[in-house]
């Protein structure tokens, strides 16, 4: 996705949510907008706000209007300026539902989490069951709210209508930085930058405009200005904008140094920061062996069919979001990457959207596809063989708007995932393929993702902020007791573990971790025995990539792909 730049008058300000080129979901079945449901708009009126929501997200809405609060207590502050009119907020319960928005007319991708329209001042918001990220998106948009009227004040006080008009990098800058405490994935995109040669800086800024990569650089630069210059001297780059024709004149007045000269001491800094990690930390493909080549990839699921060993994974080759198949062996350098399409995706109406980064798929011994695909109004449940090459059963839920990662019972008969309610929360139901019938095994405000059953099928792992470290916007491991229905803790802490996958025998646990800075591979041993014993539990570090890890599977043979 690209993002234009910044002009007063018609602008509308987008929030990137993941860090992946825009080229890999930017594309998506139909471009005309469609509008499914007819919502029943209610209005909350806090000190500051009204706030747009409808009945089945009432608790939501109630929330997202505490943080609309703590956001302007907090940005009155650091911008030194009150709004002098009131904010109309509009939330959605659901990504799926905030696309159907009439506020802008334009098409809204899945990476887009939130925007700020400036003719009329209004912010528009979804929340997708996260309750920091709704919290960090908050914030983000009304650092937008209050530069935009900050600005249009400056000019006021000064005699002039209009003026320069900050960058991309230093309006989306300031909103990352302003929203919230530096992350895994913003680590992931400077680092693996930086580490491969293609970090820029603002003298060549317009090589990444809009990008991910260009939020988090401009967050990181905020960061550096903070800690060399002072915190001051961002809200000065605002206060001075009204003395100067073109903002790089602004920045030498308050920062001393033209874009040229201030480049040559922050990319000598971020040298400083990041290459000593090469010492300890391993480029991926130096230590392990390359499938997929082509194109980008996520969400393997392994397969074997006639003893042969297969991967199914979501990927993105065209421009559109397809499921494909190849073999599980290694490619040499002038190996052809063989694979096969199983499902064109973003070409009908039954496959809008497949949640590249979000939704993992899962495959049975039966060769059944279990995996979730936006079509109409919410999300289906499909399954697809792939011995007959033919989606067998497309499954809606009541009251259900998003799935996310399906994942089969050792049986093959019922499917375990995460279901996004109407009213904003994830929770974790398991579908009998076979009864035809819907079980909801958590009911409340937690954040439930990744769910897979252990290989004996009496119970699940899947990651979740129901911790005291939640609280602070961290997963962490748990096991659901199918029997008891306990919920018991598989790890605790102030970091971010997800996407736990079993051995074949249970007797091991991988999941993804950023406990140290950015995600790698972790290893349970004896998951279940453990804590249903109530032992410690052992976890050992498997990987230690400078790039990121995600979704580890595991083959037949043990080893991890």
């Amino acid at each position: 996705m690209h993002i234009k730049p910044f002009f007063i008058g018609y602008i509308i300000c987008l929030i990137l949510c993941c860090g992946i080129s825009s080229s890999a979901y930017a594309y998506f079945f139909g471009r005309n907008k469609v509008q499914y449901t007819d919502f029943d708009w209610q209005v909350m009126e806090t000190e500051h706000f009204d706030i747009y929501f409808y009945p089945e997200m009432k608790d939501i809405a109630e929330k997202g209007a505490l943080f609309a609060e703590e956001a302007y207590v907090h940005h009155e502050t650091k911008f030194n300026y009150s709004i002098n009119r009131r904010i109309p907020l509009i939330f959605y319960s659901s990504h799926l539902h905030f696309e159907q928005t009439n506020v802008t007319p334009g098409f809204i991708p899945e990476g887009v989490g939130g925007f700020f329209e400036f003719i009329k001042g209004r912010v528009v918001i979804p929340g997708n069951g996260d309750l920091k990220q709704f919290r960090r998106v908050i914030r983000h948009e009304l650092v937008h709210v209050f530069m935009h009227g900050k600005i249009n004040n400056i000019y006021s006080r000064h005699n002039q209508l209009d003026g320069v008009y900050p960058p991309l990098w230093y309006v989306e800058g300031i909103a990352e930085f302003w929203s919230g405490e530096w992350d895994a994935k913003g680590e992931m995109v400077l680092k693996d930058a930086v580490l491969n040669n293609y970090v820029v800086g603002l003298e060549d800024m317009y090589s990444i405009l809009g990008t991910f990569t260009m939020y988090k650089v401009g967050q990181d630069i905020m960061h550096y200005i903070t800690e060399n210059y002072g915190e001051d001297k961002i809200l000065a780059l605002l206060e001075k904008l009204w003395k100067h024709k073109k903002f790089e004149d602004v920045f030498r007045e308050v920062i001393g140094y033209n874009y040229k000269e201030f480049d040559k001491h922050y990319l000598h800094d971020l040298k400083k920061r990041y290459y000593p990690l090469m010492a300890d930390q391993e480029y991926s493909d130096l230590t392990s062996e390359t499938i997929v080549r082509d194109g980008y990839n996520f969400k393997p699921a392994f397969y074997q069919e006639n003893d042969k060993d297969y991967l199914v994974f979501l990927g993105n080759r065209t421009g559109y979001s397809s499921i494909f198949i190849k073999p599980a062996k290694a490619l040499k350098p002038d190996d052809r990457d063989e694979t096969e399409t199983l499902i064109k995706g973003e070409a009908s109406s039954d496959y809008e959207s497949f949640h590249l980064m979000d939704s993992k798929i899962d495959v049975n011994t039966n060769g059944l596809i279990a995996f979730s695909s936006k079509s109409g109004e919410t999300d289906a449940l499909y399954i697809y063989n792939i011995p007959e090459r033919k989606v067998t059963e497309k499954k809606y839920f009541d009251h259900i708007v998003g799935i996310s990662s399906p994942a089969w019972s050792p049986d093959g008969k019922k499917i375990v995932f995460s279901g996004l309610s109407i009213a904003g929360y994830n929770d974790l139901y398991i579908y009998d393929s076979e009864a035809e019938t819907l079980i909801r095994l958590t009911d409340d405000f937690y954040n439930d993702l990744d769910p897979v059953f252990s290989p004996d099928g009496e119970a699940i792992a899947f990651s979740s902020d129901r911790t005291s470290s939640g609280e602070k916007g961290f997963t962490n491991l748990f096991l659901l007791d199918l029997n008891s229905r306990n919920i018991l803790y598989l790890t605790h802490g102030n970091h971010n573990d997800i996407a736990p996958a079993f051995s074949p025998e249970g007797d091991f646990l991988a999941y993804t971790s950023d406990r140290t800075g950015t995600y790698n591979i972790y290893v349970i041993r004896e998951p279940v025995k453990t804590v249903m014993e109530n032992k410690p539990v052992t976890v050992r570090q498997m990987t230690n990539y400078i790039g990121t890890t995600f979704d580890p599977e595991w083959g037949a043979d043990g080893s991890i792909y």
